[in-house]
């Protein structure tokens, strides 16, 4: 049986990139700051992530993918492996944004490496659940990025009731996570 060892939450706005965040770079700094703190604590357990993220075409992108936040207004390059030796000048794919932020934030915690799935936005919840109990089964000790599409302030209250929803289910030996290396980070902007 195979256990996700930490788990993060964050959000996937191409501004938690400094670069991308023009002259707004020192104001969203709190938010940035705060993904970085939760990534790096996934990291200290856990090299190896499993993203998942909304988009509107479902994909899974594997480790060795690399792309650039170039279609953002910057060429930010980032790579989802440690282990990319290629020429940075060698030509990157196109990512869709979770891909890139999560490639971003592995690049800052130092993780080894991170497989990227990107979900329809229109996954039933049934699918959503089932693809949460297969995740992390073919290895151990993983850590779990999921990339948040967001809420809006005036969404904050239902924020709280999902976030507090869904983190009850991943303390249950059903969806394999060790009770007592779970981290649940919830980023308040």
């Amino acid at each position: 049986m195979s256990v996700i060892c930490r788990v993060a939450v964050v959000p996937t706005p191409p501004l938690l990139v400094p670069e991308l965040a023009a002259g707004a770079a020192e104001e969203t700094a709190p938010v940035r700051d705060a993904c970085l703190a939760a990534v790096r604590a996934v990291a200290s357990e856990c090299g190896k992530w499993i993203a998942v993220g909304a988009g509107r075409t479902p994909t899974e992108i594997g480790a060795g993918a690399r792309g650039s936040f170039r279609g953002y207004g910057v060429d930010v390059p980032v790579t989802l492996s440690g282990d990319d030796v290629r020429d940075p000048r060698e030509k990157s794919v196109a990512l869709p944004l979770p891909a890139l932020v999560a490639g971003w934030l592995r690049e800052r915690a130092d993780a080894a490496s991170v497989r990227v799935r990107v979900l329809d936005q229109a996954l039933p919840r049934a699918a959503c659940v089932g693809l949460g109990h297969r995740l992390g089964e073919d290895e151990d000790g993983v850590g779990l990025l999921i990339l948040g599409d967001g809420y809006t302030v005036a969404e904050m209250e239902k924020w709280h009731r999902d976030a507090k929803r869904i983190s009850h289910g991943w303390n249950t030996d059903k969806t394999r996570i060790s009770r007592k290396k779970a981290l649940f980070i919830a980023i308040r902007v």
